[in-house]
């Protein structure tokens, strides 16, 4: 009650006030307040953007700047963050036509930090591709991608088509830039059908001539005349003068190649006249810019009025201040039970997800803490079924296996679920043959079904019945409900499998069994997690787990449906609904189309104008070995590798570092490898840091999730130095999903292994890794070059043998340079530079300088630059005779027999 006298209290204050103030407000200095100067200084601003637009559209970069940099301070002063990243975007704009990348880098990012501190996604999209752009220009181009990769995320999250088109774009001209055209030309494509879907001509134009140019570099001029021309035609259309006359020439450049040359000769004619016409556009700038400069005093007139105004705002503030006051009071009373309510519904949304995020932590951590206990289970099993093979204990032991196995596709099945739930569950969709799929499927539980005597048929309507699917997800779906007819049938009944068409564009397929049925009262509940019928004892339903729950929410992700049917003592019928086509999942961002679905949409979009010859970039496989090696794969595996009597010899005096922090675990692995390995032990990722550095072991395994620092933090520190870039990395861990995988990847790691793992698995992993750096050490070997344009190598072992190219360059003539000042000038012990060079080349430091040195001789004696005692010393050797028996061991000839030019190139 007395709360409530206050509010009326205060409210009849205001309303006093508020009386005050409109009292005063007619007088000729009341009639402003500080709103009212706000708003001022805001359109004040407004129009000095305007100006600085015009200023950048008439290419008037300088007067651009000006104008947005006084802008900028009024919204400093008004602290409109919003506003002020807006203009920073509009600055950073100015710096790139006027070629200060490294200004224009700065303010981007400012403009990145402000929009983060808002939570503005789009802020945030547009930042992040304006700071790729940067670093395209200053040719950091495998940076600009990267970064082109996060803000294309988040357009699509955003839905904005404008921007991940241009995103698309600038990657495929990344590429350009690196010659990779196959790359280049598989990111353009995806831009060009958003392009046209956004009605930009000129946008279209200049990425179908991007396209053009790419295939005149590859050499594919037939593809290159064919999107030139279209270019011409969407420029034509569009208007786009300068797209158009770039068009021309490359169709001049194609026909040219093809030795076309009147056509060639046309196309460049036209190109010619065409750049004539737009260089008089640009002579008409002069009489434009007149009109700009004479509308740009117009609008500083109206500035120079503004602030005219606002020295009479100033003298209006007092007596609106007093009204301000007023709203203020009236607007806090009656707000203050709205804030109060918002605040409680804030918590309980606060608690809410925090609930949600705890129960998705709780799903990654057992999905941890049961692989790494089934990766224990599993690798023994597989190793004691290869002992007892073809036994009654391997019988037995099979048995123990399926069951880890179940627990397994169980323990994966509830992740999907939280994936779900999450809106985190991306299904990988190509066209299949369901027909095809289905009959995989029964091959599978032909046995179960044959020990029970149960019949299985099929009657597909068709011999094709081709549907987008995640082939993985569909297995799931149809091998569950055909698991649960299994369950609930006996000896004698049947399980029939039926398809058919539906109009409107839809199939069906009908799974039918003779088995118990469900109970009417059953029904409603049967997709329901864990339902149990606690009511009927005699229920035919006894309880559902996870399994027809996962597969309707598979169902509903593919725009099916799945209903059922069930008579008690006469069968079930579960029939699932699939629509035909694609189109219905083309929008959805959950859906990762197949490369080859892909391109053939474009084609189709384009209405048969895209060549269907053009080059396909495959995404990486990542395989999940976790159910074992099957013998081709295993065969592919193998191939390229050592015989094993010299694998054994070299594998010896190999050191490989286990980081695990659970000790049953590391003893598992070293269990594994300690027969051909010396195995060091660490238990955290600090731990095996510093062990790395200590030691440079061969091969480093790690986990993923260890505390104090995870796998993939020390995995991405160890290939930022060095000191052991060098060492590959195997990453072990219970997260299955393709984003666990590919930040994994991300952080350079070599291998990616899903636990639980099977031995051989890892065995042969680690041996594949160690033989492809022994290809490494025999192309050393035969080249003697410390650069090589080996992608095995990482950029960072890269830089690391350019450096110390570029040393012994500057030291090789000085006979006294040792070892030990290498490995000064590295920044390395002896022993570690001794480690790293034998890892990277095959040979120790003396070795290389030695072989540097005579590489350099060979050039010297091949262009006849002296005699052989003055090479040796230009070389640094001291003992002309040691160094004829060096030359003769290395070359296979001695100095005097080479003839002149025979030097090779370093």
């Amino acid at each position: 009650m007395l709360m409530r006298s206050h509010v009326i209290v205060i409210f009849l204050l205001g309303m006093c006030l508020t009386a005050f103030a409109q009292d005063n407000v007619n007088s000729p200095l009341a009639q402003g307040s500080s709103i009212e100067n706000m708003e001022s200084r805001s359109s004040e601003a407004e129009l000095l953007v305007s100006a600085g637009q015009d200023y950048h559209s008439k290419a008037s970069y300088d007067d651009a700047q000006k104008s947005y940099f006084q802008a900028l301070e009024i919204y400093e002063e008004l602290k409109d963050s919003t506003q002020i990243a807006t203009t920073l975007t509009k600055i950073g704009q100015t710096y790139l036509r006027l070629g200060k990348n490294a200004e224009a880098g700065e303010v981007y990012k400012r403009a990145f930090q402000i929009s983060t501190l808002l939570n503005d996604k789009s802020g945030i999209q547009i930042s992040m591709a304006d700071m790729a752009v940067v670093l395209q220009r200053n040719d950091e181009v495998h940076a600009a991608i990267k970064l082109f990769q996060e803000a294309l995320v988040l357009a699509r999250e955003l839905s904005n088509l404008r921007e991940e088109a241009i995103i698309l774009g600038n990657i495929g001209s990344s590429y350009r830039r690196m010659a990779e055209y196959d790359s280049s030309a598989f990111y353009l494509l995806q831009a060009l059908p958003l392009k046209v879907r956004i009605g930009n001509g000129s946008s279209t134009a200049h990425t179908l001539n991007d396209i053009a140019e790419t295939y005149l570099d590859q050499g594919d001029h037939h593809n290159a005349v064919v999107y030139a021309q279209m270019a011409l035609d969407t420029a034509t259309s569009s208007g786009a003068m300068s797209q158009g006359s770039f068009a021309r020439y490359t169709l001049s450049r194609a026909y040219a190649a093809q030795e076309d040359y009147e056509a060639a000769y046309s196309y460049l004619k036209d190109h010619k006249q065409l750049s004539d016409s737009i260089n008089s556009v640009v002579k008409d700038k002069a009489i434009s810019d007149l009109r700009v400069k004479y509308e740009t005093g117009k609008k500083e007139q109206q500035i120079t009025e503004l602030a005219a105004e606002n020295l009479i705002i100033q003298h209006r503030r007092r007596n609106m201040f007093i009204a301000l006051l007023a709203v203020i009071i009236l607007a806090v009373s009656i707000s203050f039970v709205l804030l109060t309510k918002r605040k409680h519904n804030l918590a309980m949304l606060a608690s809410t997800r925090e609930l949600h995020l705890a129960r998705s932590r709780f799903f990654t951590n057992i999905s941890h803490e049961f692989r790494t206990p089934l990766t224990l289970i599993l690798g023994p099993l597989h190793a004691l079924r290869d002992t007892f093979s073809g036994t009654e204990t391997d019988a037995k032991l099979y048995g123990l296996q399926q069951n880890a196995l179940r627990l397994l596709r169980l323990i994966d099945r509830m992740l999907d679920l939280s994936r779900i739930d999450d809106h985190r569950l991306i299904l990988k969709v190509s066209e299949v043959n369901a027909i095809d799929l289905i009959q995989e499927i029964l091959s599978t539980i032909e046995h179960a079904a044959e020990q029970q005597s149960i019949e299985l048929e099929f009657t597909p309507s068709d011999s094709t019945l081709p549907l987008y699917l995640d082939r993985d997800r569909f297995e799931s779906i149809i091998l569950n409900i055909l698991s649960n007819a299994l369950k609930y049938s006996s000896a004698g009944d049947r399980i029939s499998i039926r398809t058919g068409h539906i109009d409107d564009g839809q199939i069906y397929i009908a799974i039918e069994d003779t088995g118990e049925g469900i109970e009417s009262d059953d029904l409603p509940h049967i997709f329901e997690r864990y339902h149990h019928n606690d009511a009927k004892s005699n229920s035919s339903l006894k309880g559902v787990g996870v399994g027809l729950s996962l597969c309707k929410s598979l169902v509903e992700l593919h725009g099916g449906n799945i209903k059922v049917e069930s008579k008690p003592g006469v069968g079930t019928t579960f029939t699932i609904q699939f629509l035909t086509g694609r189109a219905h999942l083309d929008e959805r961002d959950d859906i990762i189309f197949s490369q080859a679905d892909t391109l053939k949409s474009i084609a189709a979009n384009a209405d048969g104008k895209i060549p269907k010859d053009i080059p396909r970039v495959m995404p990486e496989v990542l395989l999940d070995l976790s159910q074992g090696l099957s013998p081709e794969l295993s065969s592919a595996l193998t191939q390229g590798m050592a015989p094993e009597d010299s694998e054994q010899a070299i594998a010896e005096s190999l050191k490989i570092l286990v980081v695990e922090d659970r000790s049953d675990m590391r003893a598992f692995i070293k269990e594994i490898l300690q027969v051909e390995y010396t195995i060091l032990e660490a238990s955290d990722g600090v731990e095996g840091l510093r062990l790395a550095k200590e030691a440079i072991p061969d091969v480093i395994i790690s986990d993923v999730m260890m505390p104090r620092m995870e796998g993939t933090e020390l995995c991405a520190t160890l290939k930022k130095d060095p000191l052991t870039s060098h060492v590959p990395v195997i990453l072990l861990t219970a997260k299955s999903s393709d984003q666990d995988r590919l930040a994994g990847l991300e952080t350079e790691a070599d291998v990616y292994l899903t636990k639980p793992f099977i031995p051989k698995e890892l065995l042969l992993n680690i041996r594949n890794l160690l033989a492809s750096r022994k290809r490494i050490h025999e192309h050393y070997a035969l080249n003697g070059k410390l650069v090589t344009t080996d992608t095995s190598i990482n950029s960072t072992d890269n830089i690391f043998l350019t450096h110390l190219s570029e040393l012994l360059k500057a030291q090789h003539a000085d006979s006294n340079f040792s070892v030990e000042q290498l490995a000064d000038a590295t920044n390395m012990s002896r022993s570690q530079l001794h480690r790293k060079l034998k890892a990277l080349t095959g040979q120790t430091p003396s070795s290389v300088i030695r072989r540097f040195r005579l590489q350099r001789a060979y050039d010297l004696v091949g262009a006849s630059a002296g005699s052989v005692s003055q090479i040796a010393h230009d070389v640094g050797f001291s003992s002309s005779s040691y160094f004829i028996k060096c030359f003769h061991k290395e070359f296979g000839m001695s100095p005097g027999e080479m003839k002149p030019g025979g030097g090779a190139t370093l």
